[in-house]
Formats: C-alpha cells, sequence, structure tokens
C-alpha cells in the first residue's frame, strides 16, 4: 500500500545541531555537542528583531589541546558535515574543535561595512566558548571556515578578515567570486588553501543565470574561471575546484564528505602547527606557496597533463588547479575522472510497506536514456548508456532514518521531511552519478 504514515502533522523537526542521531558507526562521544550558547543576530529586512542563533562547539574525546577549528553554520549541507563520521575522525585525530551556528548569523560577513559587528560577534563566540569549555586556547587557534551556497560568502570573506588565522577555506556550491557586493574593499585570499565544490548540474549560476551553452553546468565552468583569474593575478592563489558528478545544489553525499575530510586533514598537517606556541597572541598558519603543491588539469572533461609537483607538471601552471600533495590532487581527479560519460539516474520513488511498524519503505530508482532537456547546454537531450553494476541508496547521515537492507529504510521518528538518494559509483566506462528525493 502507497499510504504515508499517519502522524501529527505538527510534530517538530529537531535539527541535527539539537539532537544528534546518526549511523551506528558514529559512537555516543562522536555524536554529541557539549557545549551550547548563542549568538546575536541582526534584524531581519524590515527591521524586525530576531532570534539569537544557537551555537554548538564539539571537542574531540580525550583531547586536551585543540590545535584548530573547523567553522560553520546552518545554510544547507554544513548539517550533515559536522556530524558526518568520516570528517569527525579527521578532526579527532588531529586534534580539530567544530564550531557550529544553527541558524547561520553571519552567512555574508560583511566585516567592512560601516556598522557591521560580524567580526567581533565570532571573536566574542570563541571567546565565550573558550570560557565555558577550559580550552582557552579556541580564542587563538587557527581555523578552517566552511561554508554552503550563500554561507561560501562567509567561509572566503573571513578569510579576506584574517588570513593570517586562516588555515583553509572550503567553498562548497557557493556563488561566483567577482560580485562585488559580496567583496572587501581590500585584502586577499593568496596563500590560503581553498577548495571550491560545485555540483556538475547546478540550478543557480552566476549574475544573469544560466548561459544558454553551458546550462546547468554553469556554475562550475565560472568557478573554475574566477579561479584562473586568482591564479594568472598572483599564482599563489591555492586554489582548486572540485565538480561532484551528476549533482546538484543542494545535497552532499559520503563520497564528498570523504574529499572534504581528506582536504582537512591535509590542511592540519600542511598549515597548523602541531604544538599550541606559547603566549596569548593569535595562533599564525604556516606559510605554503604554490611551488609547494601539486597540479592538476584544468580541463575536468578531457585532461592530457598528468597531476603532478608543481615544478614538474606539463601543462600551464597558472590556469592549473592547486592541491596539497599527490594524494590530494591524485584524489580529486579520481573523483571527477570520466566527468563526460555521463549516465544518470531518475528521481528515486518511494513506497510505504504496509507492515506492522508503519515506518517502512522501499527507496527505487532506474537510469534514463536521455539527459534531461531541462539540463540545457550542449548535451541536453543527449543520449546516454549506463554501468551494468547495481544501483546504491542511502539516506542523509543527520535525519532519523535506519537502512535496512540496500534499497528498505526504516523511519524512527516523525518528521516533516527526509531525503533519500540513488546514486552510483561509477566505473571504468561511466562518471558517478547521484539523484536525490525528498519526503513529501
Amino acid at each position: 500500500m502507497n499510504i504515508l504514515p499517519r502522524w501529527n502533522r505538527h510534530c517538530i523537526l529537531i535539527g541535527a545541531a539539537v539532537v544528534i542521531l546518526c549511523r551506528s558507526q558514529l559512537s555516543a562521544a562522536d555524536a554529541i555537542w557539549q557545549y551550547h550558547i548563542t549568538c546575536p543576530r541582526d534584524p531581519d529586512k524590515r527591521h524586525r528583531p530576531r532570534q539569537p542563533a544557537d551555537v554548538f562547539l564539539w571537542i574531540p574525546p580525550h583531547v586536551h589541546t585543540l590545535r584548530a577549528i573547523l567553522i560553520g553554520g546552518r545554510i544547507g549541507i554544513e548539517s550533515e558535515l559536522v556530524v558526518d563520521p568520516q570528517i569527525r575522525n579527521v578532526c579527532r585525530k588531529d586534534r580539530a574543535g567544530i564550531v557550529y551556528f544553527s541558524p547561520h548569523p553571519m552567512a555574508v560577513f560583511h566585516y567592512w561595512q560601516q556598522e557591521n559587528q560580524d567580526a567581533q560577534r565570532l571573536l566574542d563566540v570563541l571567546a565565550r566558548l573558550a570560557e565555558i569549555s577550559g580550552h582557552e586556547e579556541i580564542r587563538r587557534i587557527p581555523w578552517i571556515t566552511i561554508g554552503h551556497s550563500t554561507a561560501g560568502i562567509f567561509a572566503r570573506n573571513v578569510a579576506y578578515w584574517n588570513p593570517n588565522r586562516t588555515a583553509a577555506v572550503i567553498h562548497i556550491k557557493s556563488g561566483n567570486f567577482h560580485q562585488q557586493q559580496h567583496l572587501p574593499p581590500h585584502g586577499t585570499l593568496a596563500g590560503i588553501p581553498l577548495l571550491a565544490i560545485n555540483g556538475q548540474f547546478e540550478t543557480f549560476g552566476p549574475e544573469g543565470g544560466l548561459k544558454p551553452h553551458l546550462g546547468r553546468e554553469t556554475q562550475w565552468v565560472c568557478v573554475r574561471e574566477d579561479i584562473q583569474k586568482f591564479r594568472r593575478r598572483d599564482p599563489n592563489h591555492l586554489m582548486s575546484l572540485l565538480v561532484q558528478p551528476g549533482a546538484d545544489h543542494f545535497h552532499g553525499a559520503p563520497s564528498l564528505a570523504a574529499c572534504i575530510a581528506l582536504f582537512i586533514r591535509k590542511t592540519m598537517r600542511y598549515r597548523v602547527p602541531q604544538q599550541l606556541p606559547p603566549g596569548d597572541q593569535p595562533v599564525q598558519c604556516l606559510k605554503l606557496q604554490a611551488t609547494d603543491g601539486w597540479l592538476s588539469d584544468p580541463d575536468f572533461y578531457h585532461p592530457t597533463h598528468p597531476p603532478a609537483p608543481y615544478t614538474q607538471y606539463s601543462g600551464d601552471p597558472v590556469l592549473a588547479m592547486w592541491h596539497y600533495d599527490k594524494e590530494m590532487a591524485e584524489t580529486v581527479c579520481r573523483f571527477m575522472r570520466n566527468l563526460d560519460k555521463h549516465q544518470v539516474l531518475a528521481t528515486p520513488s518511494i513506497q510505504w510497506l504496509d507492515v506492522a511498524d508503519g515506518w517502512s519503505f522501499t527507496v527505487k530508482s532506474s537510469f534514463l536514456d536521455k539527459i534531461p532537456v531541462k539540463y540545457g547546454g550542449h548535451i541536453a537531450g543527449r543520449q546516454v548508456a549506463h554501468s551494468s553494476a547495481p544501483i546504491c541508496y542511502f539516506a542523509r547521515i543527520n535525519e532519523p532514518l535506519k537502512q535496512i537492507t540496500a534499497n528498505r529504510f526504516q523511519l524512527l521518528r516523525p518528521i516533516p521531511r527526509f531525503s533519500v538518494a540513488a546514486y552510483h559509483p561509477g566505473d571504468d566506462h561511466f562518471r558517478s552519478t547521484i539523484r536525490w528525493r525528498t519526503i513529501p
């Protein structure tokens, strides 16, 4: 029977930042947020006061002194990433805490504008978290900023504001770098590793919307152009782009979280001091130059230059993507392999099961034989084949869903909506692909 479970329509969604119900591989110590405060928010556009944001702090178990903190806030994908076991495992091993805002109180961080309080607000939050946690080092250790969509502006503007303390920037499915209203009048991102992530088929684009000849590929192509403009001005802009094959603007995936976890691990290795220096001054990040890293081909569809150390790269080093080292470069390239060998999944369908618990359902998807016309650009309507390997299914890690079998799930408590994904990891002939559905 295809009937939705009958729960109270007024049930309350308790977000990942408040109560974490995660997959079984997360222990209780991993899943908890040990400390909570609130942070004031600016009035809304009609100048009405808004409720303060919640701020949560996670400190890895058995860590006496933190080396760095990962800072982000709830806009979209961040709520998944801050509890992802791959990311938490890296943070635990490398002694990095996590600070998470819900909702994000400073998503664009226009610190240069008169009367803007974002910079002081951030410092105040860190000082209060240091006090209540007993980890005084939080006042001065480096940070890694992370932001999805609008909050990508926060992630990079914090780096403009305080480059010496910003170990790296993780810029997830966010806008272009050249929009003047979101750029400070002075400053540079040179010397700060930045990983930009975009979905291959995002529905959002730069000013003016999607370009007809690019369709839904507009956003990542324009972000790549912006990165190359930065690197032309100064090759020490340590920037790279990771395109998530087949993906849209709104969702993450475990495979994407794995790449982010690796980037965090490399940041902790190459940018953050192993030991906390004495004193009470902000800890400066370790210096890096472009020549310290590896480069890879910016032509993601038809790469001809293999990843190599900066001085050995066979292509134009100014146009290339920059990476910390061999492992990071090869991981990014492997993630995007066969990017032009398209296979496309249909939106998953849900079938509620007429079983005793009343909360179980199956998920099913199939491969399409054409790229949807709505994708636009030169690939719209193109005939495509697909791998013979089976389709995989999973749910968002921060939602109360238990996977029973390969395509059967159980809802553990009533929530207004939840999301499930159909995914194929790709093979030697086809790129990976993913398709999400949100219910209802």
